[in-house]
């Protein structure tokens, strides 16, 4: 993989993945109003959340052990280590704002599950939503 160049996913699959977690992520969340709506519904869409849960997360994890490949053999921990001292030299080009700018977009990220989560309990229900 040294003189191969790391690809890209094709936008239908990464969109059909999305499309895949969020749609079981919303059944698990249809579980509760189908147990009062249609309760002969509720068995279906669970196994489809969590069969589909199953598929989402393999193919999260797949892409997870490529990065980790891809971070061994081209060796860019090494490389990211270096960076301050190149900044500090500026011979490498980057801007100054750097640092703010991906520090400020991963400290966003943290906190959209926390805006997005909700807490559903049912106390006579077998199912207990809580996220």
């Amino acid at each position: 993989m040294q003189n191969e160049k790391p690809t890209i996913a094709s936008p239908y699959k990464i969109y059909g993945y999305f499309l895949l977690g969020l749609s079981t992520a919303i059944a698990f969340r249809a579980l509760i109003v189908l147990d009062h709506v249609q309760p002969g519904w509720v068995r279906p869409v669970w196994y489809f959340g969590v069969l589909g849960n199953f598929v989402f997360f393999l193919y999260r994890f797949r892409v997870t052990e490529r990065r980790k490949k891809v971070v061994k053999e081209f060796q860019l921990i090494e490389k990211v280590r270096f960076l301050p001292l190149i900044r500090r030299t500026g011979s490498a080009g980057l801007p100054a704002e750097f640092d703010k700018t991906v520090a400020g977009k991963h400290q966003l990220s943290r906190y959209i599950p926390l805006l997005t989560s909700c807490h559903c309990h049912r106390h006579r229900s077998v199912f207990h939503v809580t996220v």
